[in-house]
């Protein structure tokens, strides 16, 4: 990042639009470097951040990357135990909070008693010093030598998040590989509306300044504002979570006829299946190249599948990017074409903080390179990965018109044993109930056979949901848990 350059924009506030330039975000976090380590933080260290993508959120990561610490995105969508419990178990020393997160700041100060330094901005919170006043007084930054890695957590869909342990390898990696699929280059400005916690979005914000490009950050994402943005920043490129690419299909076409989307070369989707009519739909209203990315937060980029790839191989989650997926039986039998197994990767390691069970349980048992993300698939004669969950139900039922977010769950039943139940949330001025359950029901058998449909439909008003978009299955299976008086 070039310390020097004041006319190119590193961040663009999309709502206030704010601009903080590359020479301002550079000496910016290198007084923040400069006053961690006059606090007392070293290299290996952990700096938490609780906040939305504000401009102060990325000095927060640069500071901590090149001063050798680990920045550790809070998701804002965390109840206060679960967000204490990242905070803890990240073992971080500093935490620095702003905006809307400044209540849960507030009622996080008594729960994480390790944290040593803490800092607000745009407010303030009971405990924390001005963010600002970090910045003054300090007459150079302290570049460290060695560079810094982000600590990301799974985003706890199915359980509790765990933390991956920071590792600068992995993250240059990452970062050469998002730069390749996203073909970034000094000019790109790139719409970043997923937050910080999300993986991909970490590691591709800081690959687009590394870049020396600009990041419009946008938060809360809301559709018609992120396409003003869109248009107004003449971006190339998105990143997206599914969620956020049904919600801005879903406006009305002649919502989506005010804006020119013209300048917009690439469209990146991760952090989830999303259905091949809504990326088809993407590329046919922008006229941009969309890429889906399969990852997660141990190995962000594993496969990708762009639009030509989905026409020919409808379902797939893409080619490896890098490296060679392997499928193998519970006991790391790899097995032939075509069969089902767990899904490993080869060249890609990760370790869990504080949880070597799962580390271990993450490995193939004697191939020491493939990790697997627990995710079951096939592949094809060609290479192309075909997950197996979530089922090919949730993707027909997401694809529905009258569907704006789906969850398929496998419920214990006392008498059936299991039970697949859909919890959908309808999109506005559709009408939920039996009907429209019976609908959907036989909308799936007919696509893809009884074995897929489910045997319930609940409609709810919304799903919970991280901070990325995600669905949090764990939660809505507590919840039915807790009304059927049965344990999961």
């Amino acid at each position: 990042m070039d310390r020097d350059d004041f006319a190119t924009p590193a961040v663009i506030t999309a709502g206030s639009g704010r601009v903080l330039s590359h020479g301002e975000l550079a000496r910016r976090a290198g007084r923040l470097a400069a006053k961690l380590h006059e606090r007392g933080l070293r290299s290996g260290d952990g700096v938490a951040l609780l906040a939305e993508n504000a401009p102060e959120a990325y000095e927060v990561c640069l500071a901590a990357l090149r001063s050798g610490l680990d920045p550790v995105a809070v998701d804002t969508a965390l109840s206060l135990d679960e967000a204490a419990y990242v905070v803890n178990d990240s073992e971080a020393r500093a935490l620095v909070a702003g905006g809307a997160t400044l209540g849960l700041a507030t009622a996080l100060r008594p729960l994480t008693p390790r944290v040593d330094v803490r800092y607000a901005f745009d407010g303030e919170a009971d405990g924390y010093e001005p963010y600002e006043d970090a910045l003054t007084g300090i007459a150079r930054d302290r570049p460290s030598g060695v560079r810094g890695a982000p600590m990301v957590y799974t985003a706890g869909v199915t359980g509790r998040p765990k933390g991956v342990v920071p590792d600068a390898a992995r993250v240059a990696t990452t970062a050469r590989l998002l730069s390749k699929l996203c073909a970034l280059r000094e000019n790109t400005i790139a719409f970043l509306p997923v937050p910080l916690a999300d993986p991909v979005a970490v590691h591709l914000a800081t690959a687009v300044h590394d870049a020396r490009g600009t990041v419009v950050s946008a938060a809360p994402f809301a559709p018609e504002d992120a396409l003003g943005g869109i248009e107004r920043h003449r971006v190339t490129l998105v990143h997206l979570v599914p969620d956020l690419a049904l919600q801005l299909i879903a406006l009305p076409s002649r919502v989506r006829a005010r804006f020119d989307m013209s300048t917009v070369e690439r469209v990146i989707v991760s952090g989830g299946p999303c259905p091949s009519g809504v990326l088809d739909a993407l590329s046919g209203w922008w006229g941009a190249r969309t890429t889906e990315i399969y990852g997660g937060a141990e190995w962000p980029v594993v496969a990708a599948l762009d639009a030509e790839e989905r026409a020919a191989r409808p379902g797939s989650a893409g080619r490896a990017v890098e490296g060679t997926l392997h499928i193998c039986d519970e006991r790391g039998v790899e097995l032939p074409t075509g069969r089902t197994g767990l899904v490993y990767l080869t060249g890609a390691w990760a370790e869990y903080h504080g949880a070597p069970g799962w580390s271990g349980a993450a490995r193939h048992p004697w191939q020491t390179r493939w990790v697997t993300l627990g995710d079951r698939g096939s592949l094809d004669d060609r290479g192309y990965l075909y997950l197996a969950e979530p089922g090919m139900g949730e993707a027909v039922l997401a694809a529905h018109p009258a569907v704006a977010g789906v969850a398929v769950l496998t419920i214990p039943d006392a008498g059936a044993g299991e039970r697949v139940r859909a919890v959908v949330r309808v999109v506005a001025g559709v009408r939920p109930g039996p009907p429209l359950a019976a609908e959907l029901i036989e909308h799936v058998r007919d696509k893809c056979g009884d074995g897929q449909a489910p045997h319930t439909v609940d409609f709810v008003d919304d799903l919970p949901r991280t901070s990325a978009g995600k669905v949090l299955r764990r939660k809505l299976l507590h919840r039915y848990a807790m009304a059927d008086g049965v344990l999961v």
